[in-house]
């Protein structure tokens, strides 16, 4: 069977170089070759196994295996392979190490300056060093589950798809049901209008402090924080607990675990909140 020709930003962007609008950047600034010969044109059809793509001198290939893995990112942690100004990233967290299966979970080992940042050496595959990087963000102050992979595909079908994300939320004061409801039908901010498709207040003792599960299909920068600041409330904790219908389990910060293909199924699938009646006797018959 043939392998088919790749646009060259499809190309960077598949072998886990870049997001492609970045690597149209790459591009035109010159940095990329094709057999050789400097390629400006992000359109341009190579052939993987026929054609030499290196950038800055140094020949880009497809991932020799393609890792899919579940993060707990602890507080205070940028989410960043490397960080110029040295603080802690997602990088400090993955060493090279052996999976020694597809439910194994990596306690975090935490290191000042990491000799492989984003390298992981699978178990088997010892010369194997894969570059992965983070699916989307988290802020410095929030925690909770991301996604990191080395397939530029995978990244991009993620971040273009509207997937549910679940976070959880500690407030400083306790909302009412109509506040809570004004999110819901969205809110006018500096932004533009932000939504809510699903909140719910916790069941909860009494305390001045109220916990909020709520889910976005958006990713706006501190999108939940304006959200709430329209209706008075600060957040203290801000917690993502799923991704789709895979969910962070009893992972602690810090530590990982390796997708199956039932958890990668999860990703694109909608919570049970989302789901009709029917959907939902589907989706436990599958668990």
């Amino acid at each position: 069977m043939k392998t088919k020709h790749f646009r060259l930003n499809h190309f960077l962007s598949s072998c886990g170089v870049c997001s492609r609008r970045k690597a149209d950047e790459i591009i035109k600034s010159g940095k990329v070759t094709v057999n050789n010969k400097r390629s400006l044109d992000p359109a341009m059809k190579i052939h993987p196994e026929e054609d030499q793509v290196k950038l800055d001198g140094k020949g880009i290939h497809p991932p020799q295996q393609k890792y899919y893995i579940a993060f707990n990112k602890p507080k205070k942690v940028i989410t960043s392979m490397n960080d110029p100004k040295n603080r802690p990233c997602i990088a400090d967290y993955f060493i090279p190490v052996g999976f020694e299966s597809s439910r194994f979970k990596g306690l975090a080992t935490k290191r000042k300056k990491p000799k492989s940042y984003g390298k992981i050496i699978p178990n088997g595959y010892k010369k194997a060093k894969d570059r992965i990087f983070p699916i989307g963000r988290l802020d410095w102050h929030s925690e909770g589950l991301i996604l990191l992979t080395n397939d530029g595909d995978f990244s991009r079908k993620v971040l273009q798809k509207k997937i549910p994300k679940t976070y959880l939320l500690k407030l400083d004061g306790r909302p009412t049901t109509a506040q809570l409801l004004k999110l819901k039908k969205g809110v006018y901010t500096e932004v533009g209008r932000l939504k809510a498709v699903y909140i719910k207040e916790l069941k909860q003792q009494a305390s001045q402090h109220s916990w909020v599960k709520v889910m976005l299909t958006e990713g706006r920068n501190r999108q939940l924080h304006r959200m709430f600041e329209k209706i008075g409330f600060q957040i203290k904790v801000l917690r993502r607990i799923g991704i789709g219908r895979l969910k962070l389990r009893s992972l602690k910060p810090g530590e990982y675990f390796l997708l199956s293909p039932m958890d990668i199924k999860k990703v694109f699938s909608l919570p049970s909140e989302l789901q009709s009646k029917k959907s939902r006797k589907i989706s436990k018959r599958e668990r």
